[in-house]
């Protein structure tokens, strides 16, 4: 690495996080770059993947090594969130923190419908995406609204215990495993509600997608990024994580309402236009015109 970087005399050099992260800064490089870390998730994705004691040991002792000592080496740290900033790192003075978002490279080309009686939710079948909540949310929604469906899109190693807990529910007929797909625009089209129950996130960009073909979102408030890209009852619905009664009202609210569904899915393809590439990569520009400018003096 230090050979490369010294043949292409680089004026940045970013991180993005994987097993670079915890050398780069310390390479001597003749131009002097600037060194920039970006955190793909939220600061605590550590502590909220593990499970057992040991990975929650093993978490304390990542953070300490990573934040503690590596990150402080960095000129500047780019999270995704101001949820992020402001609530994890906000007390931080050690390290320099700005707010860059991670753009949407496909923008939806035309709007949803939304006629179709239709939910859907997206992601790995997995632990952090909690779709075991939604499965249970579920059950309220089709005492209302028998006649809807739910599809979630995705595979992964929960996919037994996730049709096990739908056959268990009596909600064959209702739930719907679809799979994996490589284009996740045509189910959103088909889509009048998009939903995600996850634990936690970085920057679901899902939501940005679906907000992007006009569908209006019932998130959980996990952290972090669904407060940041939704304004609860206006471009969307925001419910406490696990809260799978509120959950499922804010999801009746919208079927029993079109007028609302079209209301917000407007405003949420407005919303999404700031996930653009196109108004991401200027916040990238000024950040490295800046550090440049700072390295000079």
């Amino acid at each position: 690495m230090k050979e490369i970087l010294n043949q292409i005399q680089p004026d940045i050099v970013i991180s993005t996080g994987t097993s670079e992260k915890n050398f780069l800064p310390y390479l001597s490089v003749s131009s002097h770059p600037v060194f920039i870390r970006e955190i793909h998730s939220n600061k605590n994705y550590r502590s909220l993947h593990a499970q057992s004691v040991f990975d929650k040991l093993l978490a304390i002792l990542g953070d300490f090594i990573d934040y503690r000592i590596h990150l402080k080496k960095y000129d500047r740290t780019v999270v995704l969130t101001k949820e992020d900033k402001v609530v994890h790192w906000g007390k931080n003075t050690e390290v320099d923190v700005c707010v860059i978002p991670n753009p949407i490279i496909s923008f939806g080309s035309k709007k949803a419908s939304l006629i179709n009686k239709k939910v859907i939710a997206v992601g790995r079948l997995a632990f952090p995406k909690n779709f075991s909540s939604l499965i249970s949310a579920w059950k309220y929604v089709i005492e209302r609204h028998a006649d809807w469906t739910l599809e979630i899109w995705g595979e992964g190693e929960l996919r037994t215990e996730l049709e096990e807990q739908i056959r268990n529910n009596q909600l064959t007929n209702n739930i719907f495993l679809k799979g994996y797909t490589y284009d996740i625009f045509s189910p959103l089209y088909e889509a009048s509600i998009f939903t995600l129950t996850s634990l936690f996130e970085g920057l679901p960009l899902v939501i940005i997608e679906a907000m992007s073909c006009g569908v209006p979102v019932v998130s959980y408030a996990c952290p972090c990024g669904p407060q940041d890209i939704i304004a609860d009852g206006h471009d969307g619905f925001l419910v406490p994580v696990n809260n799978e009664k509120v959950l499922a009202d804010r999801i009746c609210r919208l079927i029993e309402d079109k007028e609302l569904r079209k209301e917000m899915g407007k405003a949420a393809r407005l919303k999404a236009e700031q996930y653009d590439i196109k108004n991401i990569i200027p916040m990238w520009m000024e950040l490295f015109n800046q550090l440049i400018n700072e390295k000079r003096k």
